[in-house]
């Protein structure tokens, strides 16, 4: 006599649930949302989650210099080694480490730069334009290029950074200092805890009213000019500033044909002392991956 089955059968796997930002920031990091557990309501994955993953200790970038002592850097009091380098700081969610040292007068600045096509940006702007113009807020590719960067400085964590006297704070929350080209000069507006903004979320913020303060990393965009190259150092305290270029239609080189290209510079202007030209090149390669992808920001 054939048996009744015991139980029901398996049903459908259920979906992960993760918001739009916490999705976005794992697919620019290479991270399984299935490996993180939800913080959110009802196990819901959000961008914290992903945020912790991504400055975890396995991922994180060791920093070869010397770590202050707790008595020479009143930031890093009650703090402890890691042993890489690198002591974790009780001051809110930062990490600090020792610059190697430097006695010039001056702040040894480095550049590079690299070209993008910035037809893909543009077309997903255009169609992105009006849905944001019916509520308000302004999109162009300034405000794209900085919601590609905030997902990545995580992963960077040099280059989003401030100096405390002689040691430098690797910050976990993106302060981020936009500058925009107009008819006075460049208009500044600090976005506080830009990381966890969404590109709508970004756009809402500058439309805003104006937020002033410290900030970690610099974005100038000269996307609405006719400035092609420029690169301003960076502000104050700070280790990088990321200066954006207007777009060109130049004939290049497609497939062994020629075509027409909006091509575009990303210039990053960065402290020396505080990380090196593979670094930078390697921040720099990976944004014109993202932008050059016509995958959403």
């Amino acid at each position: 006599m054939p048996h009744e089955p015991t139980g029901a059968p398996p049903g459908p796997t259920p979906r992960l649930r993760a918001t739009p930002l916490a999705r976005a920031l794992a697919r620019a990091h290479g991270i399984d949302l299935a490996a993180l557990a939800g913080s959110g309501p009802g196990r819901l994955v959000v961008a914290r989650d992903v945020r912790a993953r991504i400055i975890s200790p396995e991922r994180r970038v060791p920093a070869p210099a010397l770590a202050p002592d707790a008595a020479s850097t009143p930031s890093a009091t009650r703090s402890h080694s890691t042993g890489a380098g690198v002591v974790e700081a009780t001051a809110p969610r930062e990490t600090i480490a020792r610059p190697e040292p430097f006695t010039g007068a001056a702040i040894p600045v480095a550049t590079v730069t690299l070209e993008f096509d910035a037809g893909p940006a543009l077309a997903r702007i255009a169609a992105l334009g009006e849905e944001f113009a019916r509520q308000g807020l302004p999109l162009h590719l300034g405000i794209y290029v900085a919601a590609a960067v905030v997902k990545l400085l995580p992963a960077h964590p040099r280059l989003n950074a401030s100096w405390l006297g002689d040691a430098l704070a690797l910050r976990r929350r993106v302060r981020l200092a936009m500058a925009d080209i107009a008819p006075e000069g460049l208009r500044w507006q600090v976005i506080p805890d830009a990381g966890d903004l969404s590109l709508r979320g970004l756009a809402r913020a500058l439309a805003g009213p104006p937020d002033t303060g410290a900030a970690t990393f610099a974005l100038v965009s000269l996307a609405r000019g006719t400035g092609w190259w420029s690169a301003p150092p960076p502000l104050p305290g700070t280790v990088a500033a990321l200066i954006l270029g207007a777009p060109e239609r130049r004939v290049v080189v497609v497939g062994g044909g020629l075509g027409l290209r909006s091509l575009a510079t990303l210039t990053l202007s960065y402290d020396a002392r505080a990380c090196d030209q593979r670094q930078a090149l390697e921040f720099l390669e990976t944004l014109r991956t993202h932008l050059e992808e016509r995958e959403p920001i």
